[in-house]
């Protein structure tokens, strides 16, 4: 799949809130650190349309489906996917204040009545009600290692939901290795969506997870354990 179908999908509406939605990325974003410098050159291919590539997966759901993207940091999918798809609920989660200043900013300037901002961290998100469990949908883009993303979005997902992380293919190998701790936590590997961001001359896919029973109340482990010490095979 290449990426530079997928705007054409896009309506007028929607286009325009997208490139005023770069244009923050350039402007407030890149100055106060929340994406490299480096990609401002092509936030059209580096940002925007790897994001985009999840709107097709997204596409299967329904209009009271809820969407929520763990570490959005600068809105990253969570923003251009609640530009293309306006009648699923999304909510974007972050633990870091100016990134939730810098989303809050973006959702009033949009005018996004279908994003919900939350500052808590995913560990302690994933214990309160309405949250564990909740979503039909759970991304996450940047977030960390194969295994921490498991522990950190499987708790989200609702048994019959999906979860979707963004990686590369030379990542494959660790999503295989990880199979027995996405077990544990109730998912299970549906495949990889392939495809390709031509600038930065890499193969991307989508690694999408059927949640087939609940995750164990032990999961996730407490604030900062996920990171410092990720699940293995031996620890499930």
């Amino acid at each position: 799949m290449r990426l530079a179908v997928l705007t054409t999908i896009l309506d007028v509406n929607a286009r325009e809130r997208m490139d005023a939605f770069s244009q923050l990325l350039i402007k407030i974003a890149a100055p106060r650190g929340l994406i490299a410098s480096k990609t401002v050159s092509s936030i059209d291919e580096v940002h925007i349309k790897d994001s985009l590539a999840a709107v097709d997966f997204l596409s299967h759901f329904d209009e009271r489906s809820r969407v929520i993207d763990i570490g959005s940091g600068a809105g990253l999918p969570g923003i251009p996917l609640a530009i293309a798809h306006p009648k699923l609920s999304f909510t974007l989660l972050d633990s870091v204040g100016k990134r939730i200043r810098f989303l809050e900013e973006v959702v009033e300037r949009l005018q996004l009545d279908n994003v919900k901002i939350i500052q808590v961290r995913a560990e302690e998100a994933a214990r309160k009600e309405g949250m564990r469990e909740a979503f039909d949908v759970v991304l996450a883009r940047a977030v960390s290692k194969v295994s921490v993303e498991i522990e950190l979005t499987l708790p989200f997902c609702r048994i019959g939901g999906r979860v979707a992380f963004y990686k590369t293919i030379a990542q494959k190998a660790d999503v295989m290795a990880a199979l027995p701790i996405m077990a544990e936590l109730g998912g299970e590997l549906l495949g990889f969506e392939s495809y390709e961001i031509p600038k930065m001359k890499l193969i991307r896919c989508l690694v999408v997870i059927d949640k087939l029973s609940a995750t164990p109340e032990r999961y996730p482990r407490r604030v900062g354990v996920p990171a410092r010490r990720p699940l293995n095979v031996d620890a499930t």
